[in-house]
């Protein structure tokens, strides 16, 4: 019996919360191989509550370690609203200049293409091309309605090491 409730309940044992009078190391209390009928009891682990800042969630790419059935939810619940939108101001202005500025340079090679188009040249003209699709992509969380699709899941938990 102790040992089936440590795995629902092992948030517990990882934050050394765990109550002394479960240590299933304890021969006396919790007798090896003993007959119990309680034995196949299997605890109800989808009723429980997330407690804030973690969602329910039935996705197991986003459960949150050692709590199954909970995720963390999109929005960083250690920012206030105010620092989320200067956040989001800031990453808006930076990838708008970087692409501006990498726009830029392409736009510059395309008109001298002749002279430009030599080795060390070349390669620049790449690196700004890449960079150039890369603030797009930073970009594209800022169309309307695309920040949830991009950053968040359909159950409102964070995408985390998703292609």
């Amino acid at each position: 019996m102790c040992k089936m409730t440590i795995g629902p309940c092992r948030i517990l044992e990882l934050e050394h919360y765990w109550p002394s009078f479960f240590h299933c190391d304890d021969q006396e209390k919790f007798p090896p191989m003993c007959k119990n009928d309680v034995r196949e009891l299997k605890f109800n682990t989808t009723g429980g509550q997330c407690l804030s800042p973690l969602v329910p969630t039935e996705n197991t790419y986003a459960f949150y370690d050692g709590v199954e059935g909970c995720g963390v939810q999109c929005e960083n619940p250690m920012l206030t609203q105010d620092e989320h939108r200067q956040i989001h101001q800031l990453v808006a202005w930076g990838g708008t200049v970087c692409l501006l500025l990498n726009l830029f340079t392409v736009v510059t090679f395309f008109i001298d293409w002749r002279s430009g188009n030599k080795y060390p040249a070349l390669i620049i003209f790449y690196i700004n091309c890449c960079f150039l699709v890369s603030c797009i992509g930073w970009l594209a969380q800022f169309i309307p309605g695309a920040r949830e699709g991009i950053v968040c899941r359909k159950d409102g938990t964070l995408r985390m090491s998703e292609p």
